[in-house]
C-alpha cells in the first residue's frame, strides 16, 4: 500500500500544544490499495465442518475488482466475552476476515461508520487503551479512515486534536478521521477531520465522506462553535459532492453515523452515492441487500458481531454492486495471530498502568467483603454445592481460558477490570468498577478471587461478626436481625449473566442443574 498523490500536500507534524494551529493541511487524500496477498495467513475455519446451516463466506462470489469492508458502532467491543460457547464478534476473527480475503488475491478498502467507543465510560483511563488497540488493529486491516461519530466526539475538540497530531507522526500513520460537517477548533487547517478520502484499489477508486446526523448531533453537550461547530449535513455533502466527483472516483460511499431514517433521508437526497452506510438499526440486521433508488444500504450492526462487504465488479462507468453481511462466528474465522498480539500487548499495559485503579464504590451497607471461607463453616450445604460450580473457579478462567480455546489464542486477563467485574467478588459487574474492600489482585486479596456468596449477598462483615457475637450469647438482637435480613436480599444473577456475556442464561436452569448444568441450587444454614 502506498500513496500515489494528494490534492493539497501535507506533512505529518508532531505538535506540542493543544492550542496550536498547523496551516495548509489536506482535507482530503488519495491512496493505493494493493491486494495484501504477502501478509495473508490461512484461514483458521474457512468452511470445513461448519454446522447446519452455516455457509462459507462469498458463496457464488466470482473475482471482483476490490472488496468494500464496512464496519461500525463498535461501542468497545474488543471481543466477545470468552464465558459462553458460539459468541460472535471479535476485531481478531474480523482481521481473519481480511486474511482470507487477500488470500483469494482480492483487494479491500475498509471503513468505519464510528460510535467505536462505549459512551458510558469515555472518562475512563481503560477507556483510552481501548482506542489505542482499535487503532492499531483497524491498520492492521488497512483501514482507510473511520467517520467521527458521537462517541468520538464526545472526547471532546482537543482530546481528538492531540490524539491525531499523535497519530499522524508516525511514519505509518493511514487512518485519518473522517467528517464532511464537523469543524474542530475553528477551522479545517489543522489536519483532522478530512472531509473526504479517495482511495484506489484493484484498479477503481472510491470516494469516501462521513456527515453525523441531526439527532446524533443533539446528543451531545453544549459545547462553543470556536471547539466543535456541527453543520447541517446536507448542506455539507451539496459542497462536498462535486468536489469528490471532480477527482472522477468509480465508487462513491458515505458514511452516515445517523439514525436509518436519516440516513435514508441522505441516500434519497444525494442519489449519486453508490453505497450509503448508516450507524442505525438493529444491533443484528436481517443481512438481506437493500436499495434506496440504485444506491445501496447498508447497516452494519453494533457490538462488531457483523461485517459488511460489498463486492466490486463490471465495469468501470457502471460497476456492479455484490452485497454480503458476514457474521463473525468462530467456525468459519480463527484469531488472527496480530490480534492475539495486540490483546497481549494491551493486557500488559492494562498490568503497569492499572488503569481506573483509584476509582472505588462505596456498598450501601457498612460492611467489607470478608471472603468464602468466613461463610463455609456455617452455609456447609451451600459451599458444598458451590465448590463443585465453574464460580469457584471463576478467577483461574481468566489465566487459562476456556477449554476449547485454541492453546494460542489464549492471554491472561487476570488484571482486566472488565473481566475480573464477574470473575472475582466485590466488583459492580456492570460498572466493572470495585468496591472499596473488594478484590485487587491475588497478591493482596487471594481470599477474593472467584465468584463467591458475597457477590449475591452482599458484603458479609457485620454478619459474621453478629453470628460470632450470638454464638457465644445466644441473645438475638436487632442488629443481627437486620444483618441476616440483609444476606438474605440477593443480587440479580443477570449483573453479570447479561444478553453481551450469557445469551442463553436461564434461572430455572442453571439453578436446579438441566441441561447438563451443575445446579447452584443451595439453601441458608444447614
Amino acid at each position: 500500500m502506498h500513496r500515489t498523490g494528494t490534492s493539497r500536500q501535507w506533512l505529518p507534524l508532531v505538535i506540542c500544544t493543544m492550542t496550536a494551529m498547523v496551516v495548509g493541511l489536506a482535507q482530503q487524500q488519495l491512496i493505493s490499495r494493493s491486494t495484501g496477498a504477502d501478509s495473508a495467513a490461512p484461514a483458521a475455519n474457512s468452511g470445513g465442518g461448519l454446522p447446519p446451516g452455516k455457509q462459507p463466506a462469498f458463496q457464488g462470489w466470482d473475482k471482483p475488482a476490490a472488496v468494500l469492508v464496512l464496519t461500525g458502532e463498535q461501542q468497545a467491543y474488543l471481543e466477545p466475552c470468552g464465558c459462553t460457547e458460539n459468541q460472535t464478534g471479535g476485531l481478531a476473527r474480523r482481521a481473519d476476515l481480511f486474511h482470507q480475503l487477500w488470500a483469494r488475491k482480492w483487494p479491500t478498502v475498509a471503513v468505519d461508520v464510528g460510535g467505536d467507543l462505549d459512551g458510558r465510560r469515555l472518562s475512563r483511563d481503560q477507556a483510552m487503551l481501548k482506542l489505542e488497540f482499535f487503532r492499531k488493529a483497524l491498520q492492521h486491516m488497512r483501514y482507510s479512515g473511520v467517520a467521527l461519530g458521537r462517541e468520538e466526539l464526545r472526547l471532546g475538540s482537543e482530546k481528538l486534536f492531540e490524539l491525531h497530531s499523535l497519530w499522524s507522526s508516525e511514519d505509518d500513520f493511514d487512518l485519518p478521521f473522517l467528517s464532511a460537517n464537523v469543524t474542530l477548533l475553528s477551522t479545517r487547517d489543522i489536519g483532522t477531520p478530512l472531509e473526504y478520502r479517495i482511495v484506489e484499489a484493484g484498479g477503481r477508486r472510491f470516494g469516501i465522506t462521513s456527515v453525523i446526523g441531526r439527532t446524533r448531533a443533539k446528543d451531545l453537550p453544549e459545547t462553543d462553535e470556536s471547539l466543535l461547530r456541527i453543520d447541517d449535513p446536507k448542506q455539507s455533502l451539496a459542497g462536498v459532492l462535486p468536489r469528490m466527483k471532480a477527482e472522477r472516483p468509480d465508487i462513491l460511499v458515505l458514511l452516515a453515523h445517523a439514525e436509518d431514517e436519516e440516513s435514508i433521508e441522505l441516500a434519497k437526497a444525494f442519489p449519486d452515492f453508490h453505497v450509503v452506510v448508516t450507524a442505525g438499526g438493529p444491533e443484528d440486521p436481517e443481512g438481506k441487500e437493500e436499495r434506496i433508488g440504485n444506491t445501496l444500504f447498508v447497516q452494519v450492526g453494533r457490538k462488531g458481531k457483523h461485517t459488511a462487504c460489498v463486492a466490486v465488479t463490471g465495469p468501470r462507468e457502471r460497476p456492479v454492486l455484490k452485497f454480503e453481511l458476514v457474521e463473525m462466528d468462530r467456525h468459519r474465522f480463527g484469531n488472527a495471530p496480530e490480534m492475539t498480539q495486540l490483546m497481549r500487548e494491551y493486557q500488559q499495559q492494562i498490568i503497569d498502568q492499572r488503569p481506573d485503579h483509584n476509582f472505588e464504590l462505596t456498598f450501601d451497607r457498612q460492611a467489607t467483603f470478608v471472603g468464602v471461607d468466613q461463610c463455609k463453616d456455617c452455609h456447609k450445604q451451600a459451599y458444598d454445592v458451590w465448590v463443585k460450580t465453574g464460580h469457584a473457579n471463576a478467577f483461574e478462567s481468566l489465566k487459562h481460558g476456556r477449554h476449547d480455546e485454541p492453546k494460542e489464542s489464549i492471554v491472561d486477563r487476570q488484571y482486566d477490570p472488565e473481566c475480573l467485574a464477574c470473575h472475582v467478588t466485590g466488583w459492580a459487574p456492570q460498572d466493572a468498577l470495585r468496591y472499596r474492600s473488594g478484590f485487587v489482585d491475588f497478591a493482596s486479596t487471594p481470599h477474593l478471587a472467584g465468584q463467591q456468596c458475597e457477590n449475591c449477598h452482599g458484603p458479609g462483615s457485620r454478619h459474621v461478626e453478629l453470628e460470632l457475637e450470638f454464638q457465644k450469647s445466644n441473645k438475638m438482637t436487632d442488629a443481627l436481625e437486620k444483618a441476616r435480613d440483609d444476606v438474605r436480599e440477593t443480587r440479580a444473577c443477570d449483573d453479570c449473566h447479561d444478553h453481551d456475556n450469557s445469551p442463553n442464561f436461564d434461572y430455572e436452569i442453571y439453578w436446579h442443574g438441566r441441561d447438563g448444568k451443575i445446579a447452584v441450587e443451595h439453601s441458608g444454614v444447614d
